[in-house]
């Protein structure tokens, strides 16, 4: 039997490189693929690019992931891509998984000059892209270079293949995975108490995401203004942080939802808080494809989306949630009065919600998926 430094030698390292240790969709992605990687066969590391501070440290450190922060700054770019190289090669990576173009953009030529054999990209989402014609062509010359490119949905697919123009053959779909076992369907609202108003029984709502303008809270917001004109008995959990949060505060007081509405700030809890409420919301007017969605299906909630990004490919209207035009504050107060009104649908999507993500989201069947890109990119130098 060959010894355990013997194994640890053998073992593939897999940098999983991030933009900084701040939490979004593709840093909790890449962290759960950390996560599940089989340890004897690979030796997993989140590295960070910029920012040496953020919630995701604490969340690696929790789940027994190692990390690195590099601490790239604007600066390094007046010695190019030397001092990046310097930083990369003293990790001895076998693997460099990079998420998101704009990494491989400030990364690529670091990671050939380090040394470098095997570099994959991830893409989470096409909007940065989108905006841009030097990113596009950034796409066309660098991702035939990779070893490997995945998307996590279909609509991205489509996307680089239409737009960017990139051949089929070189994409691989592989979706956001959720530990099914964590996001568990276990209803205990009293773990909610301090976030509710005192004696609280109605209808509870939750959103959970960055407050930044993709997320779309005025439309939310005004939504439950119409919810409230309604008589509903509920209340709003805004589960996150972010730039907009005085604009949020400030329309609320404008909305007159102060006491219908709650900004709890970021959370490490959200398994125990989703399994609290009754309803998710998610209002984005652009996404990938959100773990959290995932999350909130795993937990066995009904939801109520918009139908943006790759969304769409996760629920079927009707069958496993509710889907809505974006910015459509009518179209979303509608679909939760619904919901909120007719238990029977709730029931009803709530099962469905969780078979669908054990069916085809759960994470060990998504890290399987990974692993055969590391091991087909592995023989291939």
């Amino acid at each position: 039997m060959p010894s355990a430094s013997r194994q640890s030698k053998e073992r593939l390292k897999v940098a999983h490189l991030i933009d900084s240790p701040a939490i979004g969709g593709s840093e909790i992605c890449a962290l759960e693929i950390c996560r599940h990687l089989d340890p004897l066969s690979y030796q997993p590391l989140l590295l960070f690019l910029r920012g040496r501070e953020g919630a995701m440290i604490p969340l690696a450190e929790a789940n027994g992931v190692p990390w690195a922060c590099i601490g790239w700054s604007r600066y390094w770019r007046l010695f190019g891509p030397l001092v990046l190289a310097m930083q990369l090669k003293k990790l001895r990576i076998d693997i460099l998984h990079i998420h998101h173009v704009v990494l491989l953009r400030t990364a690529f030529k670091a990671a050939k000059l380090a040394g470098i054999k095997r570099i994959i990209l991830t893409e989470h989402a096409k909007h940065t892209i989108s905006r841009s014609e030097a990113i596009q062509q950034d796409c066309r010359k660098l991702i035939p270079q990779l070893d490997g490119f995945s998307v996590i949905s279909q609509n991205l697919k489509d996307y680089f293949c239409r737009e960017i123009g990139l051949s089929s053959q070189r994409l691989t779909v592989i979706s956001n995975g959720i530990d099914t076992s964590k996001y568990a369907p276990i209803k205990q609202r009293r773990r909610l108490d301090a976030l509710l108003p005192e004696g609280f029984q109605g209808i509870l709502f939750m959103t959970v995401g960055r407050l930044a303008d993709a997320k779309d809270h005025p439309s939310l917001l005004q939504a439950m203004q119409l919810l409230q004109k309604k008589g509903l008995d509920f209340h709003l959990l805004i589960v996150g942080d972010g730039a907009l949060r005085e604009k949020i505060e400030a329309d609320l007081k404008l909305l007159g939802l102060q006491d219908c509405v709650s900004l709890t700030g970021g959370r490490s809890d959200i398994p125990e808080l989703l399994s609290g409420c009754d309803i998710f919301v998610l209002s984005s007017k652009r996404e990938g494809l959100p773990m959290v969605i995932l999350e909130a299906m795993s937990c066995a909630l009904p939801v109520a989306s918009t139908a943006v990004g790759a969304i769409p490919e996760v629920i079927r209207d009707g069958v496993d949630g509710v889907l809505t035009p974006a910015q459509n504050p009518q179209a979303l107060a509608d679909a939760l009065f619904r919901l909120a009104t007719d238990e029977s649908l709730r029931t009803s999507l709530q099962k469905q919600a969780r078979s669908r993500i054990c069916n085809h989201f759960e994470i060990g069947k998504v890290v399987e998926q990974y692993a055969a890109l590391y091991s087909e990119v592995a023989v291939k130098r």
